[in-house]
């Protein structure tokens, strides 16, 4: 049987990706969806882990207006509304703009001429929402292709400043370096026309034949050409240089592809031969296995993933750590660590071929480049190596040298990143081996993470997990929501629900509630979260502390109607304040549910608890919302603090934004507020509250010092 089986592992499984502290921000337009169905693309993808803005777009004015306010992800286009504005006039807007924004068409029930003819002018299709699992992979294959094509941007930018920073240096550095373009120097530094003796002001324009003896031009342009067109071709030559008075020196040549003023040309530099002298004692070698060091490997490891990337050149990297090198170190001391190392060393060299390259890295590891793309081949030698190693028996003085070794090997082909990306791979494959009660003495195989914007998670699953803790192993945290610029008497704290795994862990429900279809289940989870709300808030009351509870209610909540007459029994029963009492709802589910969202909160009016209306600003509703809601409090919705952090949007369009809500004497809430800086800034908008890491993060105590001096 695979796969985890307790209640534990599957926690643990379903509580993988939630290890991230921020959710990514993604911000949509949408063209003629209906109200109903945005928000519930909304509330899908906040569901999926992602934290959605989104706007409603009607003609052409109003979509410049709004692509002129910030960076946008996707426009969404359907034809369940008729709108001014046609998908391919959208289109023709947005290219006009020359902004990177992917249009895609929701596609219901489109022939195979109408999707072809769409996606000709590079709108793409996605499938109904409806269908949660596809479309989610669908808008998530969207998001990392613009991610991608946005890091090109950033990498080519990068890619700019550094050729600037470059020809600084190569301007002021000693080393004699020109630019080559079909024989001929378009740009050489003054270390160059002191080494050879010209005017600087006339090496441009050189003829590359005046710079080199007439017997070795012959030598040097096949060298160029065959450097040209075989990787595997040397990097160097040796050749009598010519000055420009016809004295000659010994020159030690080095080529490279270069580009200059976006031009492709070679870069050559020119240094006199100093082969007589070395600047490290032991050149290329460790001094104390005999094998290459770690500077030598990594020149090695680039040239071969150099030259992987060209295809046909798969190899393999093997990352070996000496699982007890540290024990040995302490207790035999340094003589009885370097002879393991020299054993070590020995092992080595017996059983890898010399054509394969094998280095000491650091005090404890090795690598070695196994030049063969066979990875079965790769974990066999490690085995080999595995099991050889463990065999190490030497006595010094009273004490014997024994140890094992993790080995992690990590694939080298035309997909592969740079060499020290490679090392962090392999030897996070061996350091796997002593994960959980292993201790090493293996090899690995580098699997690569799943990387995905979007959270899923196996319903059955977590339906056993739910059904098995029996409302037990459930825990409140309280996270304070700090006045900032009211006078308040309460101590306000939001609610939040997490699941217990057997070894205490904390899981969030946006792991475990997030594709769970089960509404028996979930009913009785929201009987059991509100219950214990109104328990708690009994308990401090006894003991004296007014505190105010932020109640969080889902689209599911809304829709139950035997919530509001359990709720007013409770509140009669526990002789609460009900004012004491506010329940959080977010946009996107009022805008899914309408009547059933008004109707709830004009129940909670007539029981005197107080509503807020949370991720206020996801949609182009927002204002409506507020009207029909009338909602005391408002809680930003978090992606304007990540845009505001991140230099998207500026303070004054956050203040634009808040103006109308002061002037309405709305209760307004910012979240994840995580610095002094950002505090500043609410301080002189006149937020009301704000909550976050930065004052406290949520804990299992109602202990916020609300009220100290």
């Amino acid at each position: 049987m695979s796969g985890p089986t307790t209640t534990d592992a599957l926690l643990a499984k379903l509580s993988g990706s939630a290890k991230k502290t921020h959710r990514k921000s993604i911000s949509l337009l949408f063209l003629g969806l209906r109200k109903e169905s945005s928000a519930f693309i909304l509330s899908l993808l906040r569901e999926a882990g992602l934290a959605p803005l989104g706007r409603v777009i009607h003609d052409e004015e109003s979509l410049l207006a709004t692509l002129s306010q910030r960076s946008w992800d996707l426009l969404l286009h359907s034809t369940d509304v008729p709108t001014p504005l046609t998908l391919h006039t959208a289109q023709s807007s947005i290219l006009g703009l020359a902004k990177d924004l992917p249009v895609i068409h929701i596609d219901e029930g489109l022939t195979e001429d109408q999707q072809s003819e769409l996606l000709s002018e590079n709108i793409h299709l996605v499938c109904s929402p409806e269908k949660h699992h596809l479309f989610l992979l669908q808008i998530e294959q969207e998001l990392k292709q613009l991610e991608t094509r946005r890091m090109l941007r950033q990498s080519q930018s990068l890619l700019e400043k550094a050729e600037v920073r470059m020809q600084s240096f190569i301007d002021e550095v000693k080393t004699a370096i020109c630019f080559c373009k079909e024989g001929r120097i378009i740009y050489a530094n003054e270390s160059f026309s002191r080494l050879f003796g010209y005017d600087h002001s006339n090496c441009s324009g050189l003829q590359l034949d005046k710079l080199i003896s007439p017997l070795q031009r012959e030598q040097f342009w096949h060298s160029l050409h065959e450097y040209m067109h075989d990787i595997d071709s040397p990097d160097t030559l040796e050749l009598n240089a010519v000055r420009f008075d016809n004295t000659s020196f010994k020159a030690v040549i080095s080529m490279e592809p270069g580009i200059f003023h976006d031009r492709e040309c070679f870069l050559l530099s020119f240094r006199q031969d100093t082969k007589h002298t070395q600047s490290h004692a032991f050149g290329d070698q460790d001094p104390i296995s005999g094998l290459k060091n770690q500077a030598a490997f990594m020149t090695q490891l680039e040239h071969t993933v150099k030259k992987a990337l060209h295809g046909g050149h798969d190899c393999n990297l093997l990352y070996l750590s000496l699982d007890q090198h540290k024990v040995i170190a302490e207790e035999a001391g340094p003589a009885g660590a370097d002879q393991l190392i020299r054993d070590v060393a020995d092992v080595l060299r017996e059983h890898i071929n010399i054509a394969h390259t094998v280095a000491r890295l650091d005090s404890s590891s090795f690598g070695i480049i196994f030049f063969d793309p066979d990875v079965k081949k790769s974990s066999l030698l490690a085995n080999t190596l595995c099991r050889a190693i463990a065999h190490i028996d030497r006595k010094i003085e009273n004490y014997t040298l024994h140890t094992t070794c993790s080995i992690g090997i990590a694939p080298i082909n035309d997909s592969v990143p740079r060499g020290s990306d490679l090392i962090a791979r392999a030897r996070l494959a061996a350091e796997s081996l002593h994960y959980g009660n292993r201790t090493g003495n293996g090899f690995s195989v580098y699997q690569p993470e799943k990387q995905t914007t979007i959270t899923t998670a196996d319903s059955k699953a977590v339906i056993r997990v739910l059904d098995s803790i029996q409302n037990n192993r459930f825990r409140l945290l309280f996270q304070p929501i700090v006045p900032l610029h009211i006078e308040e008497k309460a101590a306000n704290y939001e609610i939040l629900l997490r699941l217990l795994s057997d070894a205490g862990d904390e899981i969030s429900p946006n792991i475990f509630m997030s594709d769970l279809g089960d509404d028996e289940v979930m009913a009785k989870m929201d009987f059991w979260v509100l219950e214990e709300c109104l328990k708690l808030l009994r308990l401090e009351f006894n003991a004296g502390r007014r505190n105010r509870l932020f109640i969080n209610l889902t689209g599911r909540t809304l829709r139950n109607k035997e919530i509001l007459p359990w709720l007013s029994e409770k509140i009669r029963e526990l002789r609460l304040p009900a004012d004491h009492l506010v329940f959080q709802i977010s946009e996107s589910d009022a805008i899914a549910s309408p009547d059933y969202a008004r109707a709830f909160c004009k129940g909670l009016k007539q029981l005197h608890c107080k509503t807020c209306l949370k991720h206020f600003g996801c949609t182009s509703e927002s204002d409506n919302l507020l009207r029909e809601l009338g909602s005391q409090y408002i809680k930003l919705d978090g992606s304007y603090i990540n845009d505001l952090n991140s230099q998207l949007i500026s303070i004054d369009q956050l203040e634009w934004m808040l103006k109308p809500l002061l002037q309405q004497d709305k209760l307004i809430i910012v979240p994840m507020v995580e610095s002094t800086r950002l505090m500043s800034k609410l301080f002189r908008l006149g937020v009301h509250l704000v909550q976050g890491y930065y004052l406290q993060p949520p804990r299992a105590q109602m202990d916020y010092p609300f009220f100290d001096e």
